[in-house]
C-alpha cells in the first residue's frame, strides 16, 4: 500500500509528504489519463483507499502495527516450514 504513495517501507514520511506523494500519483493514475487502461479506475479506487487510511497518523500507525504483526507471523510459518523440510 505504502509503495502505491511512494513511500518506501520503514520509511517516515509526514502527513505532508504522503499528501504530495499522493497528490503526484493521483494525477499520474487518474482514469482520464489513462483513457485505454482498463485496470485505471481500480488502480485510482486503490490509491485513493490507499491514501485514506496514510493520510490520517492514528490510522497510518495501526496500518504499520498491525502490518508487522503479519510480516512477524509469516516469518514464523516460512521459519517452521523450512524445517519441516530438513
Amino acid at each position: 500500500m505504502e509503495e502505491i504513495v511512494g513511500r518506501e517501507k520503514g520509511l517516515q514520511l509526514s502527513t505532508k509528504d504522503i499528501k504530495k506523494a499522493y497528490k503526484l500519483k493521483a494525477l499520474e493514475l487518474h482514469p482520464d489519463k489513462k483513457p485505454n487502461n482498463t485496470n485505471a479506475v481500480t488502480d485510482f479506487q486503490k490509491l485513493q483507499a490507499s491514501y485514506n487510511i496514510l493520510k490520517d497518523e492514528y490510522t497510518r500507525k495501526v496500518f504499520d502495527s498491525d502490518l508487522m504483526i503479519r510480516l512477524k507471523e509469516q516469518q514464523e510459518e516460512n521459519l517452521e516450514f523450512e524445517q519441516s523440510d530438513v
